[in-house]
Formats: C-alpha cells, structure tokens, sequence
C-alpha cells in the first residue's frame, strides 16, 4: 500500500494481489494520516496518550504523575493505554 498527499486529495494505491490494483482518493479535509502501521484500539490508545501528553504541554504535564487513555471500541470492548508521564 502506498499513500500520496496530492492536495486537495490523499491518493491511496493498494496491490489487490489476483484482483489486480486498486486506487482510493479521498478529500484531504476528511483524512487524518496516523504514525502507525495499521490501526487497532492497542495503537490509537497509544497514539491519543502521546498527542494529548504534547497538547498539554509541559505546565499541565508537570502537575501529572501518570496518564491513562482508553478507547472503546464497543460495549464491553475497550482498551487502555497509560504511562508514567517524564517530569521536565
């Protein structure tokens, strides 16, 4: 799989194997590109802990000795990442 910004769009090409290759084209307002190389809850519990730990930045992190972020997936169907946060 490849993924190509060409604003306005994020163009997507996948080999399909006996299907032959398929092309995606989706508006670039509507696509946020993840750091992961595939998504599950275990990866976006990851990723929104490190987003959120960078938006608040150091004078919130500071007064924090841990964060926890859970995803649910479903009813009955979550996931929690947490970790010490490092003190400046």
């Amino acid at each position: 799989m490849s993924v190509r910004e060409a604003p306005p769009q994020v163009e997507v090409t996948v080999d399909a194997g006996l299907a032959g290759t398929r092309f995606y084209s989706f508006p670039a307002d509507d696509v946020v590109l993840l750091p992961c190389q595939n998504v599950s809850c275990e990866s976006l519990a990851q990723i929104a802990w490190s987003m959120l730990v960078t938006l608040w930045g150091p004078e919130v992190v500071t007064a924090l000795d841990h964060v926890e972020v859970t995803i649910t997936e479903s009813a009955g169907q979550s996931v929690s990442y947490g970790a010490p946060v490092r003190k400046a």
